[in-house]
C-alpha cells in the first residue's frame, strides 16, 4: 500500500519523509495539534501493511523523544527527503 494513501481521523500527513524496502516515515500532525512523525511497514498488493486497526492502514506515532535522533538517521538514506528533514528538525526544534 502507498504511503500517501494511509489516512486516519487523528493523524493528518503532511509529507511522506522516506519510503524505502516497504517501509515509510511521515511527517503529520497528531489529534489537530502536536507535530509529529509516524511509520508503518507498507504491505504489497491489498496487503494493507502494519500496523492496521480493523483491517484499515494507520501510521504509529513515534514519541517526542526519539523523533530528532530518528530524523537525524534518515538523512543518511538515499530514499529520503533530506530538504523536508532539515526544515523541520529547523522549525521544530
Amino acid at each position: 500500500m502507498k504511503p500517501e494513501d494511509v489516512n486516519h481521523k487523528k493523524f493528518e500527513t503532511k509529507k511522506i519523509l522516506y519510503n524505502g524496502n516497504g517501509f515509510s516515515v511521515a511527517y503529520g500532525i497528531w489529534e489537530g495539534g502536536s507535530h509529529v512523525i509516524a511509520m508503518r511497514w507498507n504491505g504489497e498488493g491489498e496487503d494493507a501493511g502494519y500496523p492496521k486497526l480493523f483491517a484499515h492502514p494507520v501510521w504509529f506515532i513515534i514519541p517526542d523523544d526519539l523523533m530528532i535522533p530518528i530524523l537525524k538517521s534518515l538523512l543518511e538514506k538515499k530514499e529520503s527527503k533530506k530538504e523536508e528533514i532539515l526544515n523541520i528538525l529547523k522549525t521544530k526544534y
